[in-house]
């Protein structure tokens, strides 16, 4: 495998021009100020990309990307396809939606009403795609999404 199809199989687990650093953030609907206070006081220039995983139902629109737009200088987008994260970059997940991070893309596909666990979800993928290079925070969820294991070592 290449570096393009495998980032693990690079030097230092990372190619150049990926983030050196996925940071998932869990937060509910609800979890809007939250967002824009981490945001507010995030550094604009640190290598990291963050995920922002939302529990938001496919007939809701989500309003977070353009809010968080105004509280960073760093890029904020919506996901609408396969994206690898790059460097001091936000994403999003749409509404409805459960995202995965597989051999350095995030892809979603959507959820099932009242059956998924989005933040759990992606906390998962993450830690097991990236290692080390992974970090979870939950600002805030619905019930114990992003709990889940929350105590294994890693």
């Amino acid at each position: 495998m290449d570096t393009e199809t495998d980032p693990r199989s690079c030097p230092f687990g990372y190619p150049q021009k990926d983030a050196a650093a996925i940071i998932g953030i869990g937060a509910s609907a609800g979890g809007s100020a939250a967002l824009e206070t981490f945001f507010e006081n995030c550094p604009t220039e640190s290598g990291a990309a963050f995920v922002v995983i939302q529990d938001i139902p496919t007939k809701h629109e989500s309003l977070t990307a353009g809010l968080l737009a105004q509280r960073t200088r760093m890029p904020v987008e919506m996901i609408e396809a396969d994206t690898r994260p790059r460097p001091d970059h936000v994403y999003l997940n749409p509404p409805g939606t459960v995202m995965r991070i597989e051999k350095g893309v995030l892809r979603f596909t959507p959820c099932d009403e009242g059956q998924s666990l989005p933040i759990d979800s992606f906390f998962t993928s993450l830690a097991e795609e990236c290692g080390d290079r992974a970090s979870g925070i939950l600002l805030s969820g619905t019930g114990s999404d992003g709990t889940r294991d929350r105590g294994r070592p890693a």
